[in-house]
């Protein structure tokens, strides 16, 4: 079976990141290209590449079965609907099971996986989210550490021009990647 769509971005980036023996520092992903903290993991088996030191996920949206859709509407909708997030999961699918554990980390195996900085903004659908995947790869003996800010926007970081919060996340996301620098170096 081919690899799910929702995942091959993150592989892509994880392989031009990486050489087969070394491995980034952290590997970051967000909300709109759909990283799972199973993907590295399975980018780095399938490529033959060591798994990244520590792990940044950035308002990660991890339970798309409450918008998977039966059947693909025939056109996308704006996103901010059922609808268009019905298209979009739809899409990310690509026509795999919602539980894959590729694309849906709360059913996957996620024991091995390096330590996980996991940041979501207070007023965004995503606290939920972020709070059910920490609380599953700590049950998977993961590190996790998991950063809500009192912010209404989801991927806020991308405001960082004006948003002090995202400022503040950044450079958080800046010394957890650069303590692992230290430590290795």
């Amino acid at each position: 079976m081919r690899r799910p769509s929702g995942t091959t971005g993150s592989c892509t980036s994880y392989r031009t990141s990486t050489s087969p023996r070394s491995s980034p520092a952290a590997f970051p992903g967000s909300s709109p290209s759909r990283p799972t903290p199973a993907a590295p993991g399975s980018c780095s088996c399938d490529s033959g590449r060591p798994l990244p030191a520590r792990c940044a996920l950035f308002t990660p949206y991890v339970d798309i079965s409450a918008a998977a859709p039966d059947a693909l509407p025939d056109a996308p909708a704006p996103s901010a609907t059922r609808q268009g997030a019905a298209w979009g999961v739809a899409r990310y699918l690509d026509g795999h099971p919602v539980d894959d554990p590729l694309l849906d980390p709360l059913h996957a195996d996620l024991r091995g996986l390096p330590p996980m900085l996991i940041q979501a903004a207070a007023g965004d659908e995503g606290p939920p989210d972020a709070e059910r995947l920490a609380e599953h790869a700590r049950s998977h003996g993961v590190d996790v550490r998991l950063e809500i800010y009192p912010v209404a926007a989801q991927s806020f970081q991308l405001y960082w021009s004006f948003l002090p919060e995202a400022v503040d996340a950044i450079a958080r996301f800046g010394e957890y990647a650069r303590g692992v620098s230290h430590a290795a170096g």
